[in-house]
């Protein structure tokens, strides 16, 4: 799953061919214009840690991120706007790897492939296998972290892309804090 990864995460927007969700056309805001200079201030270090987890283990959902790369992006008004479209919230949702791959109302106008600049302004961690993941040095200010997701019984196995799930929420981290983020909460269930 992990070539597949990078590319989901990335800039790029990619079409699905299996059976999605018709694609509804909704009236947007201008796209922002990726500025690297907005973001300049996550570029340094910082006295901040984001210890995080995105696992689950119940009876009725039983998701990991394990051996998956988590992105911190920093809160762009493009990201911002990105996020929007994709997940449909700014704050943080879970929804289905074929949704993320092609968003309703996504479109080369509402959704122009990022400059190189965006890309690399991402910061990477590995989820271990209990789901857990670390960023460190991070400047005061606000993020977004998302995953892809699938369920424990694939742990070393080729996932079925209806299977697989993309998990995003937005953090704050400030005065060099140790913030506990838990990927499921305000945002978990089943995907929509």
């Amino acid at each position: 799953m992990k070539a597949f990864l990078q590319p989901l995460l990335s800039g790029a927007v990619f079409t699905l061919t299996s059976a999605t969700a018709p694609v509804v056309a909704t009236e947007t805001a201008p796209v922002p214009i990726f500025s690297a200079e907005e973001i300049a201030w996550s570029k340094g270090y910082g006295p901040n840690i984001i210890d995080g987890i995105a696992a689950l283990s119940g009876p009725d959902d039983t998701a990991t991120c394990a051996g998956e790369q988590v992105v911190l992006r920093p809160a762009s008004a493009l990201e911002k706007h990105r996020n929007q479209i994709i997940f449909g919230s700014v704050d943080g949702a879970r929804i289905p790897a074929s949704r993320y791959m092609n968003p309703p109302g996504a479109s080369a106008e509402t959704m122009p492939t990022p400059p190189k600049d965006y890309d690399a302004a991402a910061r990477n961690a590995t989820c271990s296998i209990d789901g857990k993941f670390l960023f460190t040095g991070l400047p005061d200010g606000e993020y977004y972290a998302a995953t892809m997701l699938f369920p424990r019984a694939y742990l070393g196995k080729v996932v079925p892309i209806e299977k697989i799930e993309v998990i995003m929420k937005r953090v704050s981290v400030a005065g060099g804090a140790t913030v506990q983020v838990d990927l499921f909460s305000a945002n978990g269930g089943p995907a929509r």
